[in-house]
């Protein structure tokens, strides 16, 4: 097994498994891990022979210290910074067909799943998956622009704010090699 491990507000790990072993080994060593943010019709539960499926992902629901696996199917992933990111998962065939078939899955199972701290919610409707691309050109800033509502006094005014949205750099961190650590770290 292969892993990459990134650092944004999560510890993101990527697996390259040439031997076709890493739902083995994590049902091997199922007492470190939460599996109950992974869906119920997952393939990981149908290859591992589990029939309690619910029973199964409720073990280790919630328990302090242990990984929480948030994604098995993560086909792209632009992390700008700390809680600023954009995933592309997988969707299978499977999947695609609950999402055309039934109202409740159309939320549940995500294409494209974005955070971005600092950015309105309104605002999020409008950005893509490309915009995080598009932000990790070192001279592309992406602004974004808002309505909102506001009272001043008991007066009611709409107003307009536009502000950067986006942009590649991370100005709470600095790299030192191959490493990222935050502004202030002096190491003894």
């Amino acid at each position: 097994m292969f892993f990459f491990i990134f650092f944004t507000d999560s510890a993101i790990v990527v697996v390259r498994d040439p031997e076709n072993s890493f739902y083995k080994d994590l049902y091997k060593n199922a007492e470190f891990y939460d599996f109950s943010k992974i869906a119920s019709y997952h393939e990981f539960f149908e290859k591992m022979n589990i029939t309690d499926i619910e029973g199964f992902k409720k073990i280790n629901k919630g328990k302090l210290g242990l990984w929480k696996i948030e994604n098995l199917a993560m086909l792209c992933l632009i992390a700008l910074k700390s809680k600023q990111y954009s995933i592309l998962n997988f969707v299978s065939a499977y999947e695609h067909e609950l999402r055309r078939q039934h109202k409740k899955y159309r939320k549940s199972i995500l294409i494209e799943e974005m955070r971005a701290k600092g950015v309105p919610y309104p605002c999020m409707k409008n950005i893509s998956h490309a915009n995080y691309e598009d932000a990790l050109k070192d001279d592309h800033v992406k602004q974004v622009s808002c309505k909102a509502i506001r009272s001043y006094k008991h007066k009611l005014y709409t107003i307009e704010s536009t502000k950067v949205g986006f942009h590649g750099l991370d100005l709470k961190r600095k790299f030192i090699g191959n490493t990222s650590v935050p502004f202030g770290y002096n190491p003894i």
